[in-house]
Order: C-alpha cells, then structure tokens, then sequence
C-alpha cells in the first residue's frame, strides 16, 4: 500500500474534450475520483469549483502547458492555463508537473505505458485498483478511465509516495 508523501487535500486533474478526470487525495490516501463532464471552458472552470469545493482542495496539480515536451492541442493548453488561474484566482497552490518528468519516472521503475502506470497506481492505492482500464489494441479508442490514472500520476510526481502504515 502506497500513501502519498503529503497529508494535505490535494486534487488532481486531467482536462479532456469530455471534461476533468480527477483524483483527490487527503491525509495521504484516495479521497475520491472520478469524471466531471463539461463540453465548454465555462462548464470546466465551473465543474474546478464544484471539485475543489467539495473536497476542501488545498492543492491542485495538473499538467504543465508550458513545458517544452508538451503534446497537448491548444484547446487543452488554454484549458490548463485558465483552470490554474482560475485555482490561483480562488486562493489555491497549484503546482505544474510536465507530463514527461511522470513519463521518465515510471520508466525508470519500468513502466513505459500509461496502462502500466496506471496498473502500479492502481497495486499502490486498493480504492484505484478496480479502475484500472485494461490495454487498448491499436484500433481502439482510449478508454476514459485511463484519465483517471493521468491525474494520479502527476500527483504522485509533484509529491512523491511513501509506504503506508496500517492502523492496527
């Protein structure tokens, strides 16, 4: 069992043309995910506040937009810029992780695909587990779940995992 590094409410999320995948974390622990739908920049920066305020965010991580490496079409970088200041606006701290800092860090523990990565998070955390999407052929389109495990993974990065230790 893996509990991340830091005990205050963080939430992470991944913009997609769908809306904002998402995982927050509290006290070390999953808390909660899950998919906020939103077709516009106005439903995303509004689905942020529903999401922040329900888990009392402290933090917030996403995807760096500005780092060289950056895949992401422009509609989701300026989704990414104007949530983090819309979070910055609201009193958050919001930390940028590049996505290819998470990408080399896995690989190091030998995770080169993003099903495994989500695979290791999903051993690390019981709560996750079950979500972990199985890996698409080719052909397929990427399952909507695997955003999820895109939110963690940039958690995780920006603080880090200890092992935790049971309450017995």
């Amino acid at each position: 069992m893996m509990a991340l590094g830091d005990r205050r409410c963080i939430l992470g999320i991944d913009p997609t043309p769908r809306g904002l995948a998402f995982v927050s974390f509290e006290d070390g622990g999953v808390q909660d995910w899950g998919t906020r739908m939103a077709g516009s920049m106005e439903e995303m920066v509004k689905a942020l506040d529903v999401l922040t305020g329900r888990c009392a965010a402290e933090v917030l991580v996403l995807e760096d937009e500005r780092a060289p490496e950056c895949r992401r079409r422009m509609r989701m970088r300026v989704a990414l810029r104007r949530l983090a200041a819309h979070a910055r606006k609201g009193g958050l701290e919001v930390v940028a992780v590049p996505r290819e800092a998470v990408t080399s860090a896995w690989r190091v523990r030998g995770a080169r695909t993003k099903y495994a990565i989500a695979r290791e998070i999903g051993n690390g955390f019981d709560e996750l587990e079950p979500l972990v999407p199985e890996p698409r052929l080719h052909q397929d389109i990427e399952p909507a779940g695997i955003q999820l495990f895109d939110a963690a993974s940039l958690v995780l990065q920006a603080f880090g995992v200890e092992e935790a230790t049971s309450a017995a």
